[in-house]
C-alpha cells in the first residue's frame, strides 16, 4: 500500500509518530525549564508541613466490619427464591 506523500505507509506513520513524540519531549522539557525555578523557590521559602499521623483504627472494628459483612453475605444466599408453580 503506497502512500500519497510517497513511500510505504507504515514507514511514513512511524516518522509521523517520531515527530509527533519529539515535539512532546521539547514541549515537556521547554516547560519543566521555565517552572523549575519556581518550584524551587517555593521549597525554600515554605517547605512542606509534615503529615499529621493519626492512629490507626482498633482491630476490633475490622473484625467487626468483616464478620457483618459475612453475615450479609450468607443471609442474602440461603434466602429462598420466590418462584411460582409456573417456573
Amino acid at each position: 500500500m503506497r502512500c500519497r506523500w510517497g513511500g510505504h505507509m507504515l514507514i511514513v506513520m512511524k516518522t509521523r509518530i517520531q515527530l509527533g513524540l519529539e515535539r512532546v519531549r521539547t514541549f515537556g522539557l521547554v516547560l519543566l525549564v521555565l517552572c523549575w525555578p519556581g518550584i524551587a523557590w517555593a521549597q525554600i521559602v515554605a517547605p512542606p508541613k509534615p503529615p499529621k499521623l493519626a492512629k490507626a483504627p482498633p482491630v476490633w472494628l475490622g473484625l467487626l466490619v468483616m464478620f457483618a459483612l459475612l453475615v450479609l453475605v450468607v443471609g442474602v444466599s440461603l434466602m429462598p427464591s420466590k418462584r411460582g408453580h409456573q417456573d
